[in-house]
């Protein structure tokens, strides 16, 4: 192209009236235009028309839809292209355009440089510099030039608007029509980053991942340290390994500011809210860290798991295991939930708490800190307990009877080897109105059962291997049933010295007074007491059962099997009379019988004589059988009307009538049989049986 050769390169009109000339038009310049022209038209491969007068227009619509694909002639990350009419620095101006063929795929940023000129960068549909697979082979990269501040710091730069095959970068989405790059899928910055952008159930994946699907931790520590943004339940399959025992359900509260116990609260990561347990059911020892093998020291997880129980009145539960305490353990009901916590095992021989390493005595107290004896309904059952300690083993409540445990379920097993006479398996210090199943054993020496306070109690047991059994002293024990106690290798197997033990009840079960290492003693030792009760136990060794000189308000019946035989039977009163009434309805007889080896050998009874009136009836009769169990006779018979003794047979070593002075020995009548002697020997006979006053004259 040419402009036309004037002064400033512009046409002007010629004016013949004022003598000016137009613009003379060259030859050259007319055909620099025709060529000019005819080039753009026959670039499009179209051959000159002089019918039409569009040409030009179509073709430049033509060059515009047609864009030429250049050859890539550079290399990896640094490409080239040659066009066809090359660029210039004053062409490649904003808004070029070029598509170009790769041949070598790119693996980090890259630059474009067409005919020669310096490289520019290229940039994403995202404005980022390119990071690798954008280009590929033998995709086409369409390329357009960018002269703006953002880019390249102004200086130009080329914007990848797409290449065939290559990866896109995409700018992170905000609307639901956006699409998704794989940066912000696995931005690991985020909680969540893919999951929070697919929807689920009215929500989203990242919802659903934090709120319905659990993370599976092997430990608590574990769940501990999670990241809260990402999970919001958890499962720890053990406290603090796989398949300990401990562990369980938790889930995270935001707000939460309970207090941290490593068990039921866990710290959270970033120190914002808590981890709870889900409790459903019995709360484990194991889940506060206990290993129940005998081995580990237990003493941590066990208080905390007694502390949590206690405060929260979750039921507890202790796996079969022995679990090892190193030092004395208190369990202070006085803060226990008001209506009652409960602690079971799996067995009294099975759950077993091994405390012989403890000096402390009680080696475990159950007490009210409160002193407002105020603790009701509480359990502590199927649970063992192994001790040395010079004292008590277990001791429920205070020996100053301060504590009050009521209604409460105690059913334990527990032994204390210490091999002196302080030694007590079992001590009862203010329980009232309980069921209690102990066992309880010592190594010879001691009490196996020591009862301070307890009051309207069951019991049933075992005791043995000490010095004895049952020891009642101290405060008041009273109004419970003892029921079928096992009572063996004992010197004594119950004492009673206290005058508070009163009106307590043994019915049945088995005593054995022979420990075989001190003295046998007896059954039965009360040097005080008053009203207690010992109905149809078995007295099982020789000697006497109870101790001739502590025998201080008893009432001892040894009842065998049918009808009511007594082997033994003490009434013993602390004050009083004692009595002993036996009735029957009228009719019928109400008799004692005497036997030897099972055989009747006499009876004393009061007859079955209808009572008439005026004294008749029920008469006292005393009766003597055969070696066949027959009847032989009466010996006496006593009338209740008349009062009158028959005695068919008397015979009497001395005898004494109506307030005479007593004859032992018979009286010489002297005298010959005619004479004044012999009479006067008689009166004086009579005179001394009281049958008679001696009024004769001499």
């Amino acid at each position: 192209m040419q402009r036309i050769d004037s002064l400033d390169g512009r046409f002007h009109d010629g004016d013949p009236t004022k003598g000016l000339l137009g613009t003379f038009v060259m030859a050259a310049w007319l055909n620099a235009l025709q060529e000019e022209v005819a080039s753009v038209v026959e670039s499009t491969g179209v051959a000159l028309d002089p019918t039409r007068y569009t040409q030009l227009r179509d073709a430049i619509h033509a060059l515009n839809v047609r864009r030429s694909i250049l050859t890539d002639s550079g290399v990896k990350n640094a490409y080239a292209a040659s066009n066809p009419t090359p660029l210039t620095a004053d062409t490649l101006v904003h808004g070029v355009r070029q598509l170009v063929q790769i041949e070598n795929g790119n693996d980090g940023p890259s630059t474009y440089a067409p005919d020669g000129l310096p490289p520019k960068p290229i940039y994403s549909m995202n404005h980022l510099l390119l990071q690798g697979g954008e280009l590929v082979s033998p995709g086409v990269a369409d390329l357009t030039y960018i002269v703006h501040a953002a880019f390249n710091q102004g200086n130009g730069a080329w914007l990848l608007d797409d290449c065939s095959g290559g990866g896109r970068q995409t700018a992170p989405a905000t609307h639901s029509g956006h699409a998704v790059p794989l940066g912000q899928l696995t931005d690991s910055s985020k909680a969540t980053p893919g999951a929070a952008l697919i929807g689920w159930d009215g929500g989203t994946l990242a919802t659903q991942i934090q709120r319905r699907i659990s993370y599976v931790a092997d430990s608590v520590a574990e769940v501990s340290g999670l990241d809260v943004a990402k999970y919001t339940r958890a499962f720890a399959t053990g406290f603090s390994a796989i398949g300990d025992g401990g562990g369980g359900p938790y889930q995270y509260l935001s707000t939460s500011t309970a207090t941290v116990d490593g068990a039921t609260v866990l710290a959270a990561a970033g120190g914002v809210g808590r981890w709870h347990l889900q409790i459903t059911g019995p709360i484990s020892v194991k889940q506060f860290g206990a290993k129940g093998d005998g081995v580990h020291d237990d003493t941590v997880a066990v208080r905390a798991w007694i502390a949590f129980v206690l405060a929260t009145g979750v039921e507890a539960y202790a796996p079969a295991g022995t679990y090892l305490i190193t030092q004395q353990i208190v369990m202070d009901w006085g803060v226990a939930w008001k209506p009652g916590a409960k602690f079971r095992g799996a067995g009294i021989n099975r759950s077993v708490f091994d405390l012989s390493s403890v000096i402390a005595s009680p080696a475990w107290l159950m007490t009210d800190s409160t002193g407002q004896k105020a603790a009701f309904h509480g359990g502590f059952s199927d649970i063992g307990i192994k001790a040395t300690c010079s004292g008590p083993a277990l001791q429920v409540g205070l020996e100053d009877g301060s504590d009050a445990f009521n209604e409460f379920e105690i059913k334990v097993s527990v032994s204390n080897l210490n091999p002196t006479s302080n030694a007590c398996a079992i001590e009862l210090n203010g329980v009232y109105n309980s069921d209690l199943f102990l066992v309880g054993n010592n190594a010879g020496r001691g009490d196996a059962l020591r009862l301070r306070y307890l009051q309207f109690s069951r019991m049933f047991g075992s005791f043995g291997n000490a010095e004895t059994a049952m020891h009642m002293t101290g405060g008041y024990v009273n109004g419970n049933s003892f029921i079928a106690l096992d009572l063996e290798v004992v010197n004594n197997c119950v004492v009673i010295d206290a005058a508070s033990i009163a009106r307590n009840t043994w019915i049945g079960g088995q005593f054995v007074w022979d420990n075989g290492v001190g003295p046998k003693g007896h059954a039965i030792v009360a040097t005080n007491g008053n009203t207690n009760r010992f109905i149809g136990c078995n007295f099982a060794s020789a000697g006497s059962f109870v101790d001739p000189g502590s025998a201080v308000g008893l009432e001892v019946d040894n009842t065998g099997v049918g009808m009511h035989t007594s082997g033994g039977a003490l009434v013993s009163p602390i004050s009083g009379d004692a009595a002993l009434t036996v009735d029957s309805v009228a009719g019928n007889m109400a008799e004692f019988s005497f036997r030897t080896a099972g055989k009747l050998r006499w009876t004393l009874a009061r007859n079955s004589a209808g009572e008439t009136g005026n004294n008749a009836g029920s008469d006292l009769i005393l009766s003597r059988y055969d070696d066949n169990g027959n009847v032989i006779d009466n010996p006496m018979w006593v009338n209740r009307a008349s009062g009158i003794v028959d005695t068919p047979k008397l015979s009497v070593q001395a005898i004494a009538l109506f307030g005479g002075g007593l004859i032992n020995a018979p009286t010489s009548i002297t005298g010959s049989r005619g004479g004044n002697t012999a009479v006067a020997s008689i009166i004086n006979l009579l005179t001394k049986l009281n049958l008679g006053i001696d009024n004769t004259t001499a």
